[in-house]
């Protein structure tokens, strides 16, 4: 029985979101969006093989959903040797950390029922700064995931929603905090448990911190 002809696949549109050098400027990490959001993929451009005459493109990462990916967490970076990718995902069903070689197996840097959001690596690549909402779904907070550790350790303890800027050299962390009766206000503190936060900001009106809030 002859088969059936069969023929390419549409074309579909894919745009390219971002592209980030590693430090030595040798390789190159890009991230491509589906239009109809349903695919993304992260890939490295690696220098040439010995004889070779182009770069080598090598998909890490492809993630589909016939439904939809989010677009929020879909940050990524270079990890401190400049060969392995760091990146969020939500492969899990919780928006989590993951690193990953070309050819090796990623592996999870965070894991539970929660979410992680904004990382940054720390100057010297052992280390991540985050914020997740692990105590509950209302309440982000700053960590630290260490990567010779599988833990979050807690940062801050402000019981609203809060985002840290680690400072130059990382002693410091600037929050912006929230909370559902109070709007995002500047903080700063040391980069370790334990340590009060020192309010920069305060932009409600009398009227509106005089409200008997439910």
């Amino acid at each position: 029985k002859a088969q059936a002809a069969t023929s390419d696949p549409a074309p579909r549109p894919v745009r390219l979101a971002d592209v980030l050098w590693n430090e030595d400027g040798n390789r190159v990490a890009l991230q491509f969006l589906s239009a109809d959001n349903k695919d993304r993929w992260l890939a490295i451009v690696s220098p040439p093989p010995a004889g070779g005459s182009a770069p080598a493109l090598e998909t890490l990462v492809h993630e589909s959903d016939p439904a939809w990916l989010g677009w929020r967490f879909t940050d990524f970076g270079w990890m401190k040797d400049g060969r392995e990718l760091w990146f969020l995902s939500e492969s899990s069903g919780f928006s989590h950390l993951y690193a990953q070689a070309p050819g090796a197996a990623k592996r999870a840097l965070t894991q539970g029922p929660f979410e992680v959001d904004r990382p940054r690596l720390a100057r010297d690549g052992r280390s991540f700064f985050v914020s997740a909402n692990r105590a509950s779904p209302g309440n982000y907070e700053a960590y630290r995931v260490r990567l010779d550790a599988a833990a979050l350790e807690p940062l801050t303890a402000t019981g609203g929603m809060t985002y840290a800027l680690p400072s130059p050299d990382e002693k410091q962390l600037l929050l912006t905090s929230s909370w559902p009766t109070r709007p995002p206000e500047l903080f700063v503190q040391a980069a370790r448990a334990g340590a009060s936060p020192k309010a920069l900001t305060t932009t409600t009106t009398a009227a509106f911190s005089a409200v008997a809030w439910s």
